[in-house]
């Protein structure tokens, strides 16, 4: 098994650029690769035009739409109350974007089956973080998977495991984990996401945005290898 690596970076721009050169030289998979965003506001919609550009020339989902499988943006912006976005996500964005047995990653967190319970995992966090004087050191989790046959499959379920919100000095972030990451057509998407589910934390919160952490059990390109690569060196010569 591989040790774990570390890649720190301002954006998740370079972060991206360094996790494709690092697993260009690692035979294209490695276990145990962690990616820390420092700011993880640095980014939206509109500063990506060219990953936008690159994943409709190679046939794959925009940024955008991965992104709004983790925080529907564009919903909350219009939205006049983060109620209003779970009430909107789940009578019109959800019926269209479920996609698959599962369904997406907002919605298993603000609609988790429990116990034939329908818990809203993230609005639990917001409101505990709130009404709390002092802040609770490891207590915010969410949870994507549930247990059993999704923990086993290779494909065909969650591949984001669960979420750790934490709070230190006033700032307030994200730990992600999964286990089992496309970095062709999913990871900066999923960055971009997982960046505008900080902001919207740091929002309802009152808190600075804090940074992000993605741990990639197994982070993999299966193919279109070379084009990846290539796309990022020139994103990385004109970022020099």
């Amino acid at each position: 098994m591989d040790l774990p690596h570390v890649i720190e970076a301002e954006n998740i721009k370079i972060a991206y650029y360094n996790a494709i050169e690092f697993l260009s030289n690692n035979h294209w998979q490695y276990f145990n690769l962690i990616v820390q965003v420092e700011k993880p506001n640095a980014f939206n919609i509109e500063n990506v035009e060219e990953f936008t550009e690159f994943y409709r020339s190679i046939g794959g989902l925009t940024p955008k739409v991965v992104a709004s499988t983790i925080f529907p943006e564009g919903m909350y912006q219009s939205a006049r109350s983060r109620n209003e976005l779970y009430n909107k996500y789940e009578t019109r964005l959800y019926p269209k974007a479920k996609r698959g047995r599962w369904g997406t990653y907002f919605e298993r967190m603000i609609n988790y089956n429990h116990n034939s319970n329908s818990i809203n995992q993230l609005e639990n966090i917001i409101t505990k973080i709130n009404s709390r004087e002092t802040y609770q050191k490891a207590a915010y989790t969410i949870y994507i998977q549930y247990p059993g046959s999704e923990t086993t499959r290779k494909i065909g379920a969650p591949c984001l495991n669960y979420l750790a919100v934490q709070i230190k000095s006033g700032r307030i972030g994200i730990l992600s984990v999964y286990r089992n990451h496309d970095f062709l057509t999913r990871a900066f998407g999923n960055y971009l996401g997982l960046c505008n589910l900080i902001k919207f934390l740091s929002l309802e919160t009152e808190n600075e945005i804090g940074m992000l952490t993605c741990i990639s059990s197994h982070a993999f390109i299966d193919n279109r290898k070379h084009e990846v690569l290539k796309f990022c060196r020139d994103l990385s010569d004109e970022m020099a």
